[in-house]
């Protein structure tokens, strides 16, 4: 991979060779959008955190008998949308580093780091013979270190500062004695592991913090496009006749150019969610200017009509994919109560979405979609209604049938 920053197109053969061409945006992480079938417009997003897929790629390579994988390789994760793929930044945020929420692996860490200097100090008292009565502060320093750690860690330097803080917390040896300079060491092994893996996250957060701004950004670029597209038509439609061109000599050659150059500004982005409904928006604007060239006015009319109406469902899908991020940022708290004005913020939503439903005309698509996406929002308002007031947790349900309407490929 090129040594900066940006969005990638990438064109992955089944050959060695690959294509790697570099976007012209100037964005602060490193992202890879895909141009071939079966993926195009998903996203490869870099695997900073998870050195286990490494180490599965090194096995796999040497159980083939092939050149020792090289762990300075960067491994992408697939993902379907860059709606998804913002969610899962922050929830990657939230869960591992604790941004701008109470909770996260850092902030596991830090309290570990806590614990792990008590053990340090206990353990001197120790040495002093003070044993009976600091053996109770032994064994809670260890528990709490290893509840910090959980029961079953994926990272390698959390399961050995797991499995020092267990055995931390016998303080007896084998022979029912206590040996203080031999459970020091331990300590200082533990609290190198955890410093390690604190370390380690210091420096992939603002990679992690880098790639969330970078998607949002992508997602206020796709939206601007769509609005500047819907802004166009709207103002163009009412005067897509004879008459009005007459008075206005060369028009028609100016408002072609300026569909063809909305089509070129909506091209330079083919990301999911939108590479289906942007493809057919592309070829109605291309009609659609050929068609106000030649001053075929009510055919320009008849194919702007069908754009317009699938620029206001492309505004439905935003609005639901918001809300979606909405209520998963909520569900970063589970057993918090929601706050009166939260739920009535939610409830609004939902009331929103099916309002922009009802005012699409479908009656020129080729597959209405608006009446099945209603019945989903509905269900989830139900479901909403019906568990509120109530815990961030209650929200799940409601949120899966959000999902599930997002996912239908005519949206």
């Amino acid at each position: 991979m090129p040594g900066k920053n940006g969005i990638f197109k990438v064109n992955v053969s089944l050959g060695p060779k690959k294509i790697i061409k570099v976007r012209a945006q100037s964005l602060p992480a490193r992202l890879v959008v895909f141009i071939d079938p079966p993926r195009v417009g998903q996203l490869g997003i870099p695997y900073w955190e998870n050195q286990l897929a490494h180490e599965a790629l090194e096995r796999a390579a040497l159980l083939r008998n092939e050149v020792k994988y090289s762990g300075d390789i960067l491994i992408f994760q697939v993902v379907p949308d860059v709606y998804t793929a913002l969610r899962q930044t922050l929830h990657i945020l939230h869960q591992n580093y604790g941004r701008t929420f109470e909770s996260g692996e850092k902030q596991s860490l830090q309290t570990a780091l806590e614990h792990t200097q008590r053990l340090h100090d206990t353990l001197i008292g120790l040495r002093k013979g003070n044993l009976d009565k600091l053996f109770s502060q032994v064994e809670k320093s260890a528990e709490m270190v290893i509840r910090q750690m959980g029961l079953q860690p994926r990272d390698e330097l959390k399961r050995e500062a797991r499995d020092l803080a267990i055995i931390l917390k016998q303080v007896l040896d084998s022979w029912q004695r206590v040996n203080p300079s031999a459970k020091i060491s331990q300590v200082d092994a533990l609290r190198r592991r955890l410093q390690e893996r604190l370390d380690a996250i210091l420096h992939i957060e603002p990679k992690v913090a880098a790639r969330r701004q970078t998607l949002k950004s992508l997602i206020e670029i796709m939206e601007f496009r769509h609005l500047a597209a819907s802004d166009f038509i709207e103002r163009l439609y009412p005067h897509l006749e004879a008459a009005y061109f007459k008075k206005h000599p060369l028009l028609e050659k100016k408002v072609s150019a300026r569909l063809q150059y909305l089509v070129s500004e909506l091209d330079q982005l083919k990301i999911e969610p939108f590479v289906f409904p942007d493809k057919n928006l592309h070829e109605e604007l291309k009609r659609a200017a050929w068609y106000i060239e030649r001053q075929q006015f009510g055919y320009a009319r008849r194919v702007l009509s069908v754009s317009r109406e699938s620029l206001k469902l492309r505004v439905v899908r935003t609005t639901l994919e918001n809300f979606i991020t909405h209520i998963t940022q909520l569900q970063f708290k589970p057993r918090r109560t929601l706050l009166a004005p939260e739920i009535a913020k939610i409830d609004k939503g939902f009331t929103v979405i099916l309002d922009r439903l009802r005012k699409i005309d479908e009656s020129r698509f080729k597959k209405p979609v608006c009446e099945s996406i209603s019945t989903l929002v509905k269900q989830a308002r139900a479901v909403f209604r019906k568990h509120m007031p109530g815990p961030a947790v209650l929200l799940e349900p409601s949120r899966r049938k959000l999902v599930e309407a997002v996912q239908n490929p005519q949206l």
